[in-house]
C-alpha cells in the first residue's frame, strides 16, 4: 500500500519538476508560431477597427458629444495605433519581470528534495512500528499508520498536480492573451468598450503573477518538509496510556507533510 502511494506521489513530483523546468517548452511566451499567427491576425483586424473608430470620432464630434471630441479622442487613438504594434514587447516585458521572480523560488527547492526525504522516512516509521511490538501490537497500528500515509500521499499528489496544471495553463492563457492584446488595446479607446479592456488587463497581470505566487507557497510548502523535525514538539504532546513511541515518531512525520498540503 505505502509504495503504491509513493509511487504515485513521486510520479506526480515527476511531471512538476518537469513541467516547472527550463527546457519543458521551448516557445517564448509573446513570440512563437502560435502567438505569431493569431497575432497578426488580430493586430491586421484592429487597425481595421481604428478606421471605424475614427469615423465615430468624426461624428461625435459633429454631434458635439463630449466622449467622442477629436480633442479627446483623437491622440488616445495616435497612441494606440502605434502601441497594438509593440504589444507582444511590451507584454514580454511584464511576463519576463513575473517569470524571473518565479524562478527565484523554483530555483532554491532543488528539484522537490524535501518531499523525497519524507517518502524516505515513512518506510522507516512502519519497520519501527513492527519492531517495537510483537504480531497483534506491531501489525495493527503499522497497518493504520500506512492507511493515514497513503491517505496523505493521495491528498499531496493531488494538490501538486493541481500546481502543475496551473503553470501549465499558464502558458497557453498567456498564449491567449497576447494574440488578444490588440483587440483590448483598441477597445480601451471608446466608452462603450472600456469593460473589455480592464477585463484583459486583469487577467494579464493575474496570470504573469500567479506563477510567482504558485512558487512561492511550492518553497514554502518545501521549506517546511526540511525542517520537518524542529516542527513538531514531541515533549509538549501529553502523556496518553497506550501510544508507543513510535506514535510520536509517526505524529512527527505526518504533521510536517499536513502543514505543507
Amino acid at each position: 500500500i505505502l509504495v503504491i502511494g509513493n509511487l504515485i506521489l513521486q510520479f506526480a513530483l515527476l511531471i512538476l519538476n518537469w513541467v516547472t523546468s527550463e527546457g519543458f517548452i521551448s516557445w517564448q511566451y509573446t513570440k512563437n508560431p502560435i502567438v505569431d499567427i493569431g497575432w497578426t491576425l488580430t493586430r491586421d483586424l484592429s487597425n481595421m477597427f481604428l478606421v471605424i473608430v475614427l469615423v465615430l470620432i468624426g461624428l461625435g464630434t459633429a454631434l458635439k458629444l463630449n466622449e467622442y471630441e477629436v480633442k479627446k479622442t483623437l491622440p488616445k487613438l495616435i497612441g494606440i495605433a502605434l502601441l497594438i504594434n509593440f504589444t507582444p514587447v511590451i507584454l514580454g516585458l511584464i511576463v519576463d519581470a513575473s517569470n524571473i521572480m518565479m524562478n527565484f523560488f523554483l530555483e532554491k527547492m532543488s528539484g522537490f528534495d524535501a518531499m523525497g526525504r519524507t517518502l524516505e522516512a515513512q518506510y522507516s516509521i512502519i519497520s519501527q512500528t513492527l519492531i517495537s511490538g510483537n504480531i497483534i501490537l506491531g501489525i495493527v497500528p503499522a497497518l493504520f499508520q500506512t492507511i493515514l500515509i497513503f491517505i496523505f500521499d493521495i491528498i499531496a499528489a493531488f494538490v501538486i498536480g493541481l500546481f502543475t496544471a496551473l503553470f501549465v495553463i499558464r502558458y497557453v492563457a498567456i498564449w491567449m492573451l497576447v494574440i488578444l492584446s490588440p483587440f483590448a488595446f483598441v477597445s480601451s479607446l471608446l466608452p462603450a468598450t472600456k469593460g473589455f479592456f480592464r477585463f484583459w488587463w486583469g487577467n494579464f497581470i493575474n496570470w504573469s503573477i500567479i506563477g510567482v505566487i504558485a512558487a512561492f507557497f511550492l518553497y514554502l510548502g518545501n521549506h517546511i518538509l526540511f525542517n520537518s523535525s524542529k516542527i513538531i514538539n514531541p515533549n509538549a504532546m501529553p502523556a496518553m496510556t497506550g501510544f508507543s513511541p513510535s506514535f510520536t515518531a509517526f505524529t512527527q512525520s505526518l504533521m510536517p507533510l499536513g502543514i505543507a498540503l
